[in-house]
């Protein structure tokens, strides 16, 4: 190949690369145009099975989960997360509640236990991605979810008391 021919080659690898690095953290950031009733796509009666893969060992764990969500406005939503064993008993019940506020989303989940968990999310490429800091302003949990042709998906991650990432994966099915 011709030495100029190269160095053309070189110059248009060398300004897509820098247009992906100037132009994909831009777009990250940047929230998507949210629809008007954000959580319209997640009401209704949900079941599937959610999966937690430890990394620095081979623990998993799986679950059924079945969810119930009714908007109560176009900017708000309240709903049921119940967890059940494999042998079909009943681990936990939580209450769950979505609230938009500009461009933000807001979810406040509350255990039986009282244990409550507040995670701040984007609508970005029609997907809401959540994020839960903790007092240290570390990444507690982080993931996106969505709904594509009556399949709701979670993916992501979260952090254990003990420091060990937890990979996250979920699908449930509308009843």
């Amino acid at each position: 190949m011709p030495f100029h021919l190269k160095g053309l080659l070189v110059l248009a690898i060398l300004i897509a690369l820098i247009a992906l690095v100037i132009w994909a953290p831009w777009k990250e950031r940047q929230p998507g145009e949210m629809p008007e009733d954000v959580f319209g796509d997640f009401d209704g009666e949900w079941e599937g099975r959610f999966t937690s893969y430890s990394i620095s060992s081979d623990w998993r764990e799986s679950f059924r989960q079945t969810m119930h969500l009714i908007s109560v406005t176009s900017d708000s939503q309240a709903g049921e997360i119940v967890i059940f064993s494999p042998e079909g008993d009943t681990l936990s019940r939580d209450s769950l509640f979505h609230m938009r506020r500009g461009d933000s989303l807001y979810c406040l989940r509350i255990g039986e236990a009282g244990g409550r968990e507040f995670n701040r999310g984007h609508w970005i490429d029609g997907q809401i991605v959540w994020r839960n800091q903790d007092i240290f302003g570390r990444t507690a949990n982080a993931y996106r979810e969505f709904v594509r042709k009556g399949v709701w998906e979670i993916h992501g991650f979260s952090r254990t008391d003990r420091g060990d990432y937890l990979l996250q994966y979920g699908r449930a099915i509308r009843r």
